[in-house]
């Protein structure tokens, strides 16, 4: 070992002890400003020996040794699975399978609101209205198949996971997102963040919005290597925006990628391009519209109406719904409804970001101090950070209805930013520094984060929060002029 790499582990070793002393005392509240923090306390809902354990092995990711002999096996397996064309879908079918036996009975808020409007006769809910239509056909499909009422709910969430990691795992393979691995960063950094619950049997609308989103970035890092496919990954987008309408921030990426893919294009074949690709990404919402039209499906049609102009803010009425943070100067907010930049939001953001992709932003805040001039002129870090803009402006919007329970609001935004993130460190970072670096911050995702809040699924041994949910969750927390629950307030 050099000089060099000697000093370079020191300081690396360092780093992950300073690291692994502050994850340890917020999960304890031993520091004061993260006594209320629902993200960072959920070794605390167990019993200490978990926690000891689980500090046990995060401290031996500081020993060099250690890291060595865990890259090691990576790399036999590696040279194990070789160029196999069929990892990917093997590797997808693995975790999908892995996802089912790791499902509980939980159910999400969202969830509950789902089976309300079935009964009362919805088909879909806009604005996810694809997702929904999926989720309502599933389930209705289970009670005539004598299941329980969310189970294939449960498995497609399953299936979507196993799609979108076998989706990343293709794309390191193809050299897409970064050299060719593999399995690659994006993986370990996505199964090692608490984003992955959301495909752990949750019924919710984002695993089919997710699996979605993963294809589009897939076709779109296509079309920029070989400039083909424009017109499937508009139809892929589309796709996206039909099953939840949050994928309209999917938009900009989208319309900079001709420009990225060909930097000599054209003005007016740029804008023609856009234009024919924008009736494309327009087929998938308008054909389900037809269909409900043609099928007489005017109750959840008027209803979506009416939430698209409840949204649009169009909505005056006291009872109306409030989807948006308020401005500055606004009305005194109540529970969840926060305003712009108000300690409450900026602390909800600071822990769904937390949950969903724990080491991204301050990763990428490095990245951009030390390489900021080489991410700009690369042309897949820039489709990157048009995918992120916008879905980060969308997070600072919504208004999170639920609290610590919507903690998978912004799942999206959490994924792009896992995205951009394994690939900054791909292209800045050096190689064998970056395996090591790797190993941390997979570890630490996996024992901090995604292996406590997984456990969580299952009703917590200890009060240590919200997520014990007794005495603290209560369906009034989305109403925007009801109070929470006293034992909930602190940690809003």
């Amino acid at each position: 070992m050099t000089r060099a790499v000697a000093i370079g582990e020191k300081r690396l070793t360092l780093a992950i002890l300073a690291t692994w002393a502050l994850l340890c005392a917020l999960q304890y509240g031993g520091i004061p400003f993260g006594r209320y923090a629902w993200a960072v306390n959920l070794w605390a809902y167990q019993p200490v020996a978990v926690g000891l354990i689980l500090a046990t092995l995060a401290l031996a990711i500081s020993a060099g040794a250690v890291r060595r002999s865990l890259l090691a096996g990576l790399d036999r397996i590696s040279l194990r699975v070789g160029e196999n064309a069929l990892m990917p879908p093997l590797v997808g079918a693995g975790v999908a399978l892995v996802f089912w036996g790791l499902t509980g009975d939980d159910l999400s808020p969202d969830g509950r609101v789902f089976g309300g409007a079935m009964l009362k006769g919805y088909d879909f809910i806009f604005p996810d209205a694809g997702a929904t239509w999926i989720i309502f056909r599933l389930s209705r499909l289970a009670l005539l198949l004598d299941l329980p009422f969310y189970s294939l709910v449960r498995l497609g969430s399953c299936l979507a996971g196993g799609t979108t990691v076998s989706l990343l795992v293709s794309m390191s393979r193809r050299g897409m997102l970064g050299p060719v691995r593999p399995f690659g960063l994006s993986t370990g950094l996505l199964l090692s963040a608490g984003l992955v619950r959301a495909f752990i049997g949750r019924v919710e609308t984002y695993p089919f919005l997710l699996v979605a989103v993963a294809a589009y970035v897939w076709l779109a890092l296509r079309f920029l290597r070989n400039g083909r496919g424009w017109y499937l990954t508009c139809f892929m987008a589309g796709i996206a925006v039909w099953l939840h309408a949050a994928a309209v921030g999917l938009a900009l990426s989208l319309a900079i990628l001709p420009r990225l893919a060909s930097s000599d294009l054209a003005f007016g074949r740029w804008c023609g391009l856009l234009f024919r690709g924008a009736l494309v990404a327009a087929l998938p919402f308008m054909a389900f519209i037809a269909g409900a039209i043609a099928f007489g499906d005017d109750f959840s049609l008027n209803e979506s109406i009416a939430s698209a102009v409840e949204i649009l803010g169009g909505n005056d009425a006291e009872t109306a719904r409030r989807w948006w943070v308020r401005g500055w100067g606004g009305e005194p907010s109540i529970g969840t409804d926060v305003v712009f930049a108000s300690r409450a939001q900026l602390k909800y953001l600071a822990n769904a970001a937390f949950i969903l992709c724990p080491s991204a932003i301050p990763v990428l805040v490095f990245l951009f101090a030390i390489g900021r001039r080489k991410l700009g002129r690369d042309t897949t870090a820039l489709f990157l950070a048009a995918l992120c803009l916008p879905l980060i402006v969308y997070a600072f919007a919504l208004r999170p209805f639920w609290g610590p329970y919507d903690w998978d609001l912004f799942s999206i935004t959490g994924f792009a930013l896992i995205l951009f993130q394994a690939y900054a460190l791909e292209i800045l970072i050096e190689p064998s520094r970056l395996r090591h670096i790797a190993v941390w911050l997979v570890s630490f995702q996996m024992f901090f984060v995604a292996a406590p809040f997984v456990a969580l699924r299952d009703i917590p041994e200890r009060d240590a929060g919200p997520f014990f949910q007794d005495g603290y969750m209560s369906l009034g927390i989305g109403r925007a002029s009801t109070p929470p629950l006293p034992a909930l307030a602190p940690w809003l």
